[in-house]
């Protein structure tokens, strides 16, 4: 699947922790046409996601806090987690009911 999309010729990521969490993912294609594949591709991946997440609202509260942009050759995904979601999160994941 990696040899069917459209080659990136920049990436970037960053993110932040504190009470929440934060983080950007920066992608520049070669052109304006591999850029729309991209963001394609993207908007589909979130989208499944938020199907399989249909019963966890833990994992549908980061998924809804997902944007997705595009300008000209540049894709970019950004996302704001609240803090009360990643301990939620974290609970859930070391198998823990939170009060």
């Amino acid at each position: 699947m990696a040899g069917r999309l459209p080659p990136v010729t920049y990436f970037a990521a960053s993110g932040t922790i504190d009470a929440g969490l934060s983080g950007r993912v920066r992608m520049e294609a070669r052109d304006a046409e591999a850029a729309r594949q991209l963001n394609d591709v993207a908007r589909g991946f979130v989208a499944l996601a938020k199907m399989q997440s249909g019963s966890n609202p833990e994992v549908g509260a980061f998924l809804q806090s997902i944007q997705l942009r595009s300008e000209e050759t540049t894709v970019e995904l950004s996302f704001a987690v609240p803090a009360d979601a990643v301990r939620l999160l974290l609970s859930r994941a070391h198998g823990e009911s939170v009060p």
